[in-house]
């Protein structure tokens, strides 16, 4: 009977969470509030007194998307459907969805983020298309689609944060050409005026004060600790101030409807809590106070205008798992059991050494963009850990002599590549490093004698598959191809090193084809051998 130790991964669904403005007060409330002052008013000179905080369960399950707004009423909230990539508002009473477009179900791109304009009628998105991006407005009840800005000469990206409160701009975050930004973009003509460029990640929200005088943002001031601070930026030409200062990971998550006060998650008292502060006249009056504790991995979605504030929590951690599989029946062995019984973090990117001795797999969590290497002994379970000097690492490849790995990370520059890690000191050395609008690697492998690498290479106008030998440092094109064909991430080099399997799509046609090349050409020289194709 052959065995094999098989690995699984797992992930559990998002939550969708309103925390209710104060309601009467009773035990039953008492017992299901959250403790701390109301979103919808302002604290009180003692804010342990005040009513506390209500907070239900509103989605839960497949189909939960944290990336729209709840209408100002509260009456619907505005997401992407994913099995179609379009956008669709919910009824929160009822359930019942419906979608505001079909350009997705037609195979024409897909929704990403979503807003509802103060008055309740219209909804913001950014669409993508390919490399195709625009940012369109439509009607709740999905009547006069519009698109006031649309680029596809250039690597642009624009997500929305807000519309103002006169409903006349969008503040958004904007990427062009490998500049960062944040922006006001006209709702009529599409013009664009640019506040803020950063070189970090984007903000992971930003939004206009209910009097339309200021934005506030977050922003990563510490690259290697991904930790953020608060910002207000006047918008009538102003300095920018720094709302939130302290060494703990602040972010934004909105401004309470007429109020004075700033909503943000900090983990300054060791686990993420919601706190505010209040604002007057662009300056914090006095030092942050916590209405929330125990605010884990809440994504903002925004306000109600009677203070209800709406957000996604993603549950539960990714885990690994191993069990011993009978390849013969393929009836499990055992059972699964996770890699770590008290697991800190997620666990994702398992892979085994050649020899099947090791196996190494990533450990991280959601507030911050560093992992760590996990290194778990088959025989005896004992671990040990690697801590990169690098962020936002992607799977460990081993080498074929079990000495080595291939791992993509950013490194103190911030730009994503390729590096080789010795697996016994953890000693990285960069091998290809991405430059400007070219990005290495999404896919990467070693060839099976250990003296050369493949990878994916990628371009707003194309793609292509490599080969750098590692002795001499030359690179090789092994296939190029313009877009709208793309090479996806699935990609696999033959055991004996002569071939390379890879997907080709073509997003026009919508076709895929699975295509195989020998390794020892360069690009042009001979067709790839089609093995399958499909619709």
């Amino acid at each position: 009977m052959r065995t094999m130790a098989i690995l699984l991964t797992m992930l559990a669904p998002a939550v969708l969470v309103c925390a209710d403005a104060p309601a009467p007060a009773s035990d039953e409330l008492a017992e299901a509030s959250a403790g701390g002052v109301p979103l919808a008013g302002y604290p009180t000179e003692d804010p342990q007194d005040t009513t506390q905080l209500v907070v239900r369960r509103v989605w839960t399950g497949p189909g939960v998307d944290r990336l729209g707004t709840p209408t100002p009423d509260g009456r619907f909230l505005t997401f992407t459907d994913w099995s179609t990539g379009d956008l669709a508002v919910r009824d929160m009473a009822s359930g019942e969805i419906r979608h505001l477009t079909d350009q997705g179900a037609a195979g024409h791109g897909s929704t990403d983020v979503s807003v509802v304009s103060p008055d309740g009628k219209r909804v913001a998105y950014s669409w993508y298309e390919g490399w195709t991006f625009e940012l369109q407005i439509v009607g709740l009840d999905g009547t006069d689609l519009r698109v006031p800005f649309r680029r596809e000469d250039e690597n642009t990206y624009l997500g929305p944060y807000s519309w103002s409160p006169d409903g006349k701009e969008i503040l958004a975050s904007m990427e062009t050409e490998g500049r960062r930004q944040l922006a006001l973009m006209s709702t009529e003509d599409g013009a664009i005026r640019v506040l803020k460029e950063f070189s970090g990640r984007f903000p992971v929200e930003a939004g206009f004060s209910p009097d339309g005088r200021f934005v506030v943002y977050d922003l990563e001031v510490d690259p290697e600790t991904a930790q953020r601070d608060i910002f207000l930026l006047p918008l009538d030409g102003g300095r920018e101030t720094r709302l939130v200062e302290h060494p703990a990971d602040d972010f934004l998550l909105g401004w309470v409807p007429d109020s004075d006060y700033v909503l943000f998650s900090s983990d300054r008292m060791g686990t993420p809590g919601a706190w505010v502060v209040e604002v007057v006249d662009g300056k914090p009056t006095e030092e942050p106070i916590l209405v929330k504790p125990d605010f884990w991995r809440a994504y903002p979605m925004g306000f109600t205008e009677d203070g209800a504030f709406y957000y996604g929590i993603q549950i539960g951690k990714r885990s690994v798992y191993l069990a011993t599989l009978d390849l013969e029946t393929g009836e499990l062995l055992s059972p699964p059991t996770p890699m770590e019984s008290r697991q800190t973090g997620s666990v994702f990117w398992p892979m085994w050494s050649p020899d099947g001795r090791y196996l190494s797999y990533l450990r991280g969590n959601g507030s911050s963009n560093r992992q760590t290497i996990v290194i778990r002994s088959k025989e005896t379970g004992e671990t040990r850990e690697i801590r990169p000097e690098f962020s936002r690492l992607s799977a460990t490849r081993w080498s074929p002599d079990g000495r080595d790995w291939l791992i993509m990370g950013r490194g103190s520059g911030k730009v994503p590549g390729l590096n080789r890690m010795d697996v016994r000191t953890g000693e990285t050395e960069p091998l290809r490093m991405s430059q400007g609008d070219t990005v290495c690697c999404f896919w990467y492998d070693w060839a099976p004698e250990g003296k050369a690498i493949y990878y994916k290479v990628d371009r707003r106008t194309e793609s292509w598959l490599a080969t750098l030998d590692l002795e001499s440092g030359t690179e090789r094109v092994l296939f190029k191809v313009d877009r709208p064909l793309w090479i996806p991430i699935w990609n696999a080099v033959s055991p004996d090193g002569t071939e390379l399997a890879f997907w080709l799509y073509d997003l026009e046609e919508r076709t895929g084809r699975l295509l195989v090349i020998p390794t020892t050409v360069s690009a042009g020289e001979v067709e790839p051998r089609e093995i399958l194709s499909f619709q």
